[in-house]
């Protein structure tokens, strides 16, 4: 794709996101450009029924997720964005998947660079990116071109929690005009996650772009049950 268009691709998807999350999403990719890689939006909004097919072809584990995040209004408001390599669209190199998980992290952004590694592969991950080195020789997780926010699930965006940017992270407010959650499952400022039913510290990880093994590092006193964990436990995530 020439520069034009590529430029023209990225504002036009940017346009398909929550504002907050878009403004974020912008900063990603000019961090991204300013080392020289030239970052494609292929996907942000996407409407349920498209992501089911997707789900059925098994492109994806959800059947909703944050790129189908609609205003009450019915406007577009995805908190997700698939962004690929525009020099290697379908293969694109290790160094730019780690340089896109950095630059997310520092805009308060996850990528799916961890999802679904063994403890030890996802341990080269972290350490690659706590040495900012993304000539790093490591295997990356199953989707690591999705960049979407930390401390929220989908469930919690599809009933109206959306992310905010301010400062070194984000925080999290009700579509309703809510301040911050501090229950739900939403990381507080404090980077304390509340446990809600159903979760497991795996799944908390997850949220939270981290690893399970930073998990347990941080909660030492989980480490003889990692499996026993209640509502209403505070874990920390940070």
């Amino acid at each position: 794709m020439n520069e034009t268009a590529r430029q023209e691709r990225n504002r036009q998807r940017l346009t398909e996101c929550f504002p907050a999350s878009g403004a974020a999403m912008r900063r990603v990719l000019d961090r991204m450009e300013g080392q020289g890689f030239r970052p494609r939006i292929q996907h942000a909004w996407r409407s349920i029924e498209e992501q089911e097919q997707l789900f059925v072809k098994g492109f994806t584990k959800t059947k909703f997720g944050f790129h189908n995040v609609t205003a009450a209004g019915g406007a577009k408001e995805s908190l997700a964005c698939d962004v690929l390599d525009d020099d290697h669209p379908l293969s694109p190199p290790t160094r730019y998947m780690l340089a896109l998980a950095m630059a997310a992290r520092a805009e308060g952004m996850m990528t799916g660079i961890l999802w679904d590694l063994p403890t030890t592969l996802a341990a080269g991950v972290e350490a690659a990116l706590a040495a900012g080195n993304i000539d790093a020789p490591v295997k990356v997780g199953f989707d690591p071109t999705h960049v979407q926010p930390v401390g929220m699930t989908a469930k919690q965006a599809r009933s109206g929690t959306r992310p905010t940017f301010a400062g070194a992270g984000p925080s999290t407010r009700s579509a309703s005009g809510g301040g911050s959650s501090t229950g739900g499952g939403v990381a507080t400022a404090t980077k304390m996650h509340v446990v809600v039913r159903g979760e497991t510290l795996s799944g908390i990880a997850r949220q939270h772009g981290i690893t399970l093994a930073r998990i347990l590092e941080l909660n030492p006193h989980k480490v003889a049950n990692p499996n026993l964990i209640v509502v209403g436990e505070k874990i920390r995530v940070a």
